[in-house]
């Protein structure tokens, strides 16, 4: 006579079942690390809570979306992967105050390099992708601290001038303005840095127009008035909000100034007011405070 195979209960079938697939979860997660962060706001959610701050939504943001392919060596596989990835500064509004946030994001399944119009190999300004991949994102700053808004981290990027591919960087700054008349600004950043015993001067401007009720964001570019060297290690100082990046660097960087004004107008194009502050904090504003930022 025939014996009837033993079969397992449908509950502890299930049980198997489920315990298999939360191993196989846990080999992926160990061999290949926390998996990505699909959603801009799953990242953000995340940096809120770790900075203890209230969820809020994005007011205004301000990116480069050309840092192009990177290529990144797999010394286990031996194999060349290619990659975009890009930084984008964001401004959150969080009742009464602003907010800067700072994310790294890349385009996923780009294999291949492309071809600008000169044939350039690896310069080419994409388009949105409609995927991206948020590896993380970061708490910057926070209008508490400075009272006018607050910095962003400095942003750069490829910009094409005159034929020739170029690195350029910029600071966003969000500037609290809940005006209705408002409809535009003009912000002028002007100061003074000192490097190897030379004294420089310069001013820089930027416009921006409402795109929230509550929060301008300015992206401040450096002119021609400073070597690029001097008026990268400026933007550090005013991304940080004090003279502190430069000199803690050692690149002969110091006595960095940074007033900023700003002209109010209405959307008519008439000037409403004139509004100034320091970039910079003293030293004696930031003794004691919380530290920010990465």
């Amino acid at each position: 006579m025939r014996k009837r195979k033993k079969r397992l209960s449908r509950p502890f079938h299930a049980a198997l079942c489920l315990a298999a697939m939360v191993l196989i979860l846990a080999l992926n997660r160990l061999f290949c690390g926390p998996p990505r962060i699909l959603t801009e706001r799953t990242a953000l959610s995340l940096a809120q809570r770790r900075a203890l701050r209230e969820p809020e939504e994005i007011a205004a943001r301000a990116d480069f979306r050309n840092w192009q392919v990177i290529s990144v060596w797999n010394s286990g596989t031996k194999t060349l992967k290619k990659k975009e990835e890009t930084g984008q500064d964001c401004a959150v509004w969080d009742e009464g105050a602003v907010q800067t946030y700072f994310f790294s994001w890349t385009r996923p399944g780009r294999r291949s390099y492309r071809y600008n119009a000169d044939g350039e190999t690896g310069l080419r300004l994409f388009r949105d992708p409609p995927l991206r991949e948020y590896e993380w994102c970061r708490f910057w700053r926070d209008s508490r601290d400075f009272g006018w808004g607050c910095p962003g981290k400095t942003l750069s990027g490829y910009v094409l001038e005159d034929g020739r591919w170029v690195v350029r960087e910029y600071v966003p700054l969000a500037v609290i303005n809940g005006d209705p008349a408002v409809s535009s600004g003009v912000l002028t950043v002007s100061g003074s840095c000192a490097w190897d015993g030379e004294t420089g001067n310069y001013a820089w401007t930027a416009a921006a127009v409402r795109e929230d009720p509550h929060v301008f964001l300015f992206q401040l570019t450096p002119g021609e008035d400073l070597s690029s060297d001097m008026a990268s290690w400026v933007l550090s100082d005013i991304s940080m909000g004090e003279e502190l990046f430069s000199a803690a660097a050692g690149k002969g960087v110091s006595d960095v100034t940074a007033f900023a004004e700003v002209v109010w107008y209405d959307r008519d194009g008439n000037e409403l007011y004139r509004q100034g502050f320091d970039l910079l904090r003293t030293e004696k504003e930031t003794e004691g405070s919380e530290e920010h930022g990465a």
